[in-house]
């Protein structure tokens, strides 16, 4: 198991590294769709990690943080599979009228792209605070204190949700904006720790 594990989880960071590397070509290109495929292979490959803290560390709050983990995971999938259809239907229909298809692509892309994506967000890092804990409760102190700063990031989804859901949100959340760099550094950070925690709890 934990070889599997380890292989996906590092080809998830490195999917992630070319894909940050080539992001601002294939936006060039209009390469929507494989940049959302790429991150589903992303996230597919960082569910294991996820869901083997359930067996890496001892205690209730470990299995509690993995099962929301790993929901959070699946839901990124989803929104991100959701995503890549629509924009692969749209990419074979948009010259039919550009004006009308650019209005409803931007509908769309919000439409399933801000809530179950910050949803997801909150989803995990609450299972980070409670794998944070965990952590603790087992004396791996650094990787606690790393995944506990991380979860911070719980705050600013909070706040986009807010943004995105309320019809006349408060000045101070519609000064907060939406950062897909932000976003997914945290999400790359948190796996990449978990990952590094699994390969050297296993090999020691």
């Amino acid at each position: 198991m934990v070889v599997p594990t380890l292989a996906f989880g590092w080809i998830g960071v490195i999917l992630f590294l070319l894909l940050a590397v080539f992001l601002k070509n294939l936006t060039q290109k209009n390469e929507f769709a494989l940049i959302h495929v790429l991150l589903i292979f992303i996230f597919t490959c960082w569910l294991p990690v996820a869901f083997s803290l359930a067996f890496s560390i001892n205690g209730w709050a470990a299995k509690i943080g993995t099962l929301f983990c790993v929901l959070a995971l699946i839901m990124f999938i989803i929104a991100m599979s959701l995503q890549t259809g629509y924009i692969v239907y749209s990419n074979k229909h948009s010259k039919e009228n550009k004006d009308l298809w650019e209005a409803k692509n931007e509908w769309m892309m919000n439409l399933l792209s801000d809530p179950i994506e910050m949803i997801a967000g909150i989803f995990n890092w609450i299972g980070a605070i409670f794998i944070g804990t965990s952590l603790l409760q087992n004396n791996h102190h650094f990787f606690a204190a790393v995944v506990f700063i991380l979860s911070l990031q719980v705050i600013y989804c909070l706040a986009l949700l807010f943004r995105t859901c309320l019809n006349t949100p408060p000045k101070w959340i519609q000064s907060i904006k939406p950062n897909s760099v932000v976003l997914n550094l945290g999400f790359f950070l948190y796996y990449s720790v978990l990952l590094l925690f699994v390969m050297i709890h296993h090999l020691t």
